[in-house]
């Protein structure tokens, strides 16, 4: 049965905004390919990636992904993920 995802990559607007966004979650920021448009981060203990890759308007996919958080934690999401803008 799948346990976690290996990586993900997603379309942005702005790859800097973005790289400040992910930035501010905690999310360790790992490479920038300035000519590509595309940074990458690790996500959690097990070091699962995120691609950011920055896109026009018209060519970007809306699409979503979510993040594993413990139970307990849950009730704070909402909070933390506000303070963190």
């Amino acid at each position: 049965m799948i346990k976690s995802i290996y990586e993900t990559h997603v379309q942005v607007r702005s790859l800097e905004d973005s790289i400040e966004f992910y930035r501010r979650l905690g999310l360790t920021f790992v490479h920038k390919i300035e000519e590509r448009r595309c940074a990458f981060f690790f996500v959690g203990e097990q070091k699962q990636m995120l691609g950011l890759w920055e896109t026009g308007e018209k060519e970007l996919k809306r699409s979503h992904f979510a993040f594993g958080i413990a139970a307990p934690d849950l009730h704070e999401a909402l909070t933390w993920l506000r303070s963190q803008g």
